[in-house]
């Protein structure tokens, strides 16, 4: 069938949007942090938060509290792209060679995306953060010397999500002030290994116990599973390459140390007839960065071993 310049354009622009939604980096704004300020680098700031305020006498000068900024991490975006050349006779004679070309293209930088947003969240028991402890780690500081903690070691089931539940619950910012956000909307992160296990926590009506007593048999009795109670969405990680860690995240409403940046947006270009090839070509380009930090609030992740 022939082509004219303006179908060939319009196939493959339909095409390669259509492929970008066959793939998922909805993580990219529903769970981290998206930034896509137009700027050559970007400095987010540890704003570690404001001392509690103290009594004031009326009539009497309000007494000033700063805004403590211990450290910022500075993102440094890479820039990402790719051409896909098609001859100009396999144009004519492979059946949909542009379509699949361009849905397959369309494809690849969503997954493309997505594995570096995971990537960065599956970083998080190695990367920095302001104190120079990982973003989950057992040795974070505190104003008053004081060391806080937000990761575990155990494998994910009912018991040790609980233990989540309570350490985030009491959980103690910078300025050792409680920030309790066990009730606010959040993210269960794990790998495809433990998804089955995950969806048992969060979706079971009940946990089963023993009753003690005379008889043939001591028989169960349904208490019930609270797991499902706090404000929990599933996300899996289909790009884990560790089988055991999983991570709770807060909603970026209530504030986690994950953030994706997009310096220039996916830009995707169809070139028809290039000049001296007569080559059709498929370009896409994007400039993007995924790193987690500076302040380990609102994330508690156990690295299992």
């Amino acid at each position: 069938m022939a082509m004219s310049t303006d179908n060939v354009k319009a196939i493959a622009v339909r095409n390669f949007f259509a492929g970008m939604l066959q793939a998922d980096d909805s993580v990219i704004t529903k769970v981290m942090t998206y930034h896509n300020e137009d700027v050559a680098s970007l400095r987010i700031a540890a704003l570690t938060g404001i001392p509690d305020p103290g009594t004031w006498a009326s009539g009497a000068d309000l007494t000033v509290a700063t805004i403590d900024s211990t450290g910022a991490n500075t993102m440094a975006y890479d820039a990402y792209g790719v051409s896909v050349e098609i001859n100009p006779y396999d144009l004519r004679d492979v059946p949909n060679i542009l379509m699949l070309a361009a849905m397959k293209l369309g494809r690849s930088v969503t997954s493309k995306r997505a594995n570096l947003a995971f990537a960065s969240i599956a970083s998080v028991f190695t990367d920095a953060t302001a104190d120079g402890a990982s973003v989950c780690a057992t040795d974070h500081t505190t104003a008053t010397v004081a060391e806080r903690s937000n990761r575990g070691s155990s494998a994910l089931d009912i018991s040790s999500f609980q233990v989540a539940i309570t350490a985030i619950r009491g959980w103690q910012n910078y300025q050792t002030q409680i920030m309790d956000w066990a009730d606010q909307p959040k993210f269960l992160i794990v790998p495809p290994a433990l998804e089955q296990t995950a969806r048992q926590i969060l979706g079971s009506p009940f946990t089963l116990t023993t009753m003690s007593g005379s008889g043939d048999g001591a028989p169960s009795q349904g208490l019930i599973n609270t797991s499902g109670l706090y404000n929990t969405t599933l996300v899996i990680n289909p790009y884990a390459s560790d089988a055991s860690d999983w991570i709770l995240a807060a909603d970026p409403s209530f504030g986690n140390p994950l953030n994706f940046w997009d310096r220039a947006a996916v830009d995707f270009k169809v070139i028809v007839e290039d000049q001296d090839s007569l080559k059709t070509k498929l370009r896409v380009t994007w400039a993007s960065k995924a790193q987690s930090g500076p302040q380990p609030d609102g994330i508690w992740g156990a690295a299992v071993s």
